[in-house]
């Protein structure tokens, strides 16, 4: 889907510009939810303007990226290989 949409257009301006992109979306998305989320829609528009923008650097990058997570997220933590992740190096302590 991402490469008919932006192929073509992210073929002519490269890999820094699709890279930039991306980084301009997850800016937009630190916007919204610091220092908390106030309005839901904006900020899941633009979680999935940062999914399209990962998804189009992948395509540009000729990376199958659907396939990547599938093999790296099987339904379990890649690190500690459970089902519902509860003590490994990701979890975050306060």
């Amino acid at each position: 889907m991402f490469r008919r949409i932006y192929g073509e257009t992210n073929a002519k301006r490269g890999e820094e510009y699709t890279f930039r992109r991306l980084l301009e979306e997850v800016t937009e998305v630190l916007d919204l939810t610091l220092p908390r989320i106030t309005n839901i829609n904006n900020f899941k528009m633009e979680m999935a303007d940062v999914g399209a923008r990962i998804f189009s650097l992948a395509t540009l990058l000729e990376i199958d990226l659907q396939s990547e997570l599938l093999q790296r997220y099987r339904g379990v933590c890649p690190d500690c290989t459970e089902a519902v992740c509860t003590a490994c190096r990701y979890l975050w302590s306060d």
